[in-house]
């Protein structure tokens, strides 16, 4: 037997009201659907005028069988992975004050689902009675049951690692990547050399602040391949698919700025040739979708200062903030899959560089302006 029509009722975690002319834009409809899907299930109302989320009205729906013939080809065509009758089912319902649907959701499997617009997909969950955009962390938890514990030891030994160079107390710049899948890389192979040597051969500029020109060749120890002692930089490609880039904090000052201030298009730059080094180490070893782990931390910064905009004539006009924590620590290692870093290395490089702005409380719009907007790579002026 199907609900009565809910007037009077308030929107929540599982109710959802939309007016007739919603038909007209099922992408909205999708959207809701999808929420609940990722969520615990629900039902949205079609041709329901709602006031402050409460049903006030019905809208009737105008020819109602062929409406719904239509919209649930648009939710099967645009939501991934494929929907059943038993996760969403559309009824026509009419008591009298004309005809309304109801779009039953729930319960789910197979989560985490997505809606198509334009060549994006867009998780969204519901909570309480809104929708928010579902964190990488989110969607990686939400799916099968083995990828989720891969990707939970990986963020562990990720954490567990941090621990470890906090511990040391040295003034440091850290970055780790950790896939949340099984690899076995093989040291030995010449283009690793060649990538920490030959910084064109992974997309570095030739005479930039990168990982990938190193003078000594690279070393064979202990399951993995290291850059020499006698290098300032350090990089480290492990046989199990870890990477790690660090530096002193000192390699992150200009020389004849002062001391203690970090220079922004060096460190952004460190940053972004991490990101395009891991891209050229995982391809044909790590899948698209497969997760990867990454981590940035910076030990004993306080103090150090960093300077909102551009390096240019007003530059150090700029006030400079100062950092006032011990330690600059992401509060959960980011999440991407490879996909992201595969093709947009930089726009990846980029969030680590925004959160690491926001430990400054320095606003996005004062990040130098250094990544191109249409192709979301790092671009430095010739």
């Amino acid at each position: 037997m199907s609900d009565p029509i809910p007037l009077g009722k308030k929107e929540g975690p599982r109710l959802e009201f939309k007016g007739a002319d919603a038909l007209k834009d099922p992408e909205k409809i999708a959207r809701e659907v999808v929420a609940m899907l990722n969520a615990e299930g629900g039902k949205v109302w079609i041709g329901l005028r709602e006031e402050d989320g409460r049903a006030v009205a019905v809208e009737p729906i105008a020819d109602p069988e062929s409406e719904k013939g239509r919209l649930l080809n648009y939710l099967v065509d645009t939501i991934e992975p494929a929907i059943s009758n038993s996760m969403v089912n559309i009824e026509v319902q009419d008591q009298g004050q004309g005809a309304v649907l109801g779009v039953l959701v729930g319960p789910a499997v197979g989560k985490p689902y997505a809606f198509l617009r334009k060549t994006g997909r867009h998780f969204v969950v519901r909570v309480g009675d809104r929708i928010r955009p579902m964190t990488r962390e989110e969607i990686f938890h939400a799916a099968d049951p083995a990828t989720s514990d891969r990707l939970r030891t990986s963020v562990s030994k990720t954490i567990e690692e941090r621990k470890e160079v906090l511990a040391k107390g040295e003034e440091l710049f850290w970055m780790h990547f950790e896939p949340a899948v099984e690899v076995s890389l093989d040291i030995q192979d010449a283009r690793f050399e060649e990538f920490l040597q030959n910084p064109q051969v992974t997309g570095n500029r030739a005479s930039g602040w990168n990982f990938s020109q190193f003078q000594y060749r690279p070393r064979i120890r202990q399951d993995r391949l290291t850059t020499s002692s006698e290098e300032l930089l350090k990089a480290e490609i492990r046989r199990d698919g870890g990477l790690v880039f660090s530096a002193p904090l000192e390699a992150f000052y200009w020389k004849g700025r002062e001391e203690n201030q970090i220079w922004p298009p060096l460190l952004i730059e460190y940053i972004v040739s991490a990101l395009r080094l891991a891209r050229a180490i995982y391809q044909g070893h790590v899948h698209p979708g497969d997760a990867v782990i990454v981590d940035l931390l910076l030990t004993r910064l306080r103090g150090w200062i960093l300077r909102p905009g551009a390096p240019g004539v007003w530059f150090a006009a700029n006030r400079p903030r100062t950092f006032t924590d011990d330690d600059f620590v992401l509060p959960q290692p980011l999440v991407f899959r490879f996909e992201e870093i595969e093709s947009e290395p930089d726009r990846c490089g980029y969030r680590l560089v925004e959160r690491f702005y926001e430990g400054f409380g320095i606003r996005r719009e004062d990040i130098p302006n250094l990544f191109d907007a249409q192709s979301g790579r790092l671009v430095f002026p010739e």
